[in-house]
């Protein structure tokens, strides 16, 4: 899916759905909530467990009114370079991209050419020209693959959520959020405090993830 205004169909599990957010509750060591609950912000940071080899990096970035918001990245790779390479653009737009004919039916359904021309097959490792994917950095980007969209992703698919749906925890809740408003389309995850983001963190840890926590300010 290339654009449009309509919001991604997910099922939210464990959360309660109430128009474009969700909000659960998660389960979290009753030890680590006693002592996370006594933590002053000054020293609940010393409560973040370190991780090895971690398969991702999670992000906890301060909003600047004690909420803050999730990303998600791989080490080493930056995902706020939004390029694409030509295998990349034709496998979203689910074409495949060592098959012909199927190059040839998207140029045509996109009026790159005319029914009967020849479609040059490109680079597929080289980058899409700009005026192809015009549409992409303002939708697909930010509801579907930013380090945001990711967070989202990655957080709905862990049973975060034992509890009833909408039951809070002594640490606060998380938020998840996705939709298309005029001149915002966005996709986000966010947590009450920062004593909710390392009780996240510590469930994570505990379901066997390898995600490394590191805190950030967007201001």
């Amino acid at each position: 899916r290339t654009g449009g205004g309509g919001m991604k169909r997910r099922n939210r599990r464990q959360f309660l759905l109430e128009g474009f957010s969700a909000v659960g509750a998660w389960a979290v060591a009753p030890d680590l909530v006693r002592r996370l609950t006594a933590a002053t912000s000054e020293n609940a940071a010393q409560l973040v467990e370190e991780v090895r080899a971690p398969r991702e990096i999670l992000y906890a970035w301060d909003q600047g009114y004690g909420g803050y918001r999730f990303s998600l990245c791989q080490p080493g790779k930056d995902y706020y370079h939004v390029t694409l390479t030509w295998r990349e653009w034709f496998e979203k737009q689910g074409v495949d991209p060592i098959c012909e004919k199927q190059r040839v039916e998207w140029a045509i359904e996109t009026e790159r050419i005319e029914p009967g021309e020849a479609f040059p097959c490109p680079e597929l490792d080289e980058s899409v020209p700009d005026d192809i994917i015009v549409w992409y950095p303002e939708w697909d980007w930010p509801l579907n693959d930013c380090p945001e969209a990711r967070a989202f992703d990655y957080l709905q698919s862990i049973d975060l959520a034992p509890d009833s749906p909408g039951k809070s925890t002594p640490l606060g809740q998380l938020y998840f959020e996705q939709g298309t408003s005029p001149g915002l389309n966005d996709t986000q995850a966010c947590a009450d405090s920062e004593k909710t983001v390392i009780g996240v963190h510590n469930r994570l840890l505990e379901l066997g993830e390898r995600v490394e926590l590191r805190f950030g300010t967007y201001y």
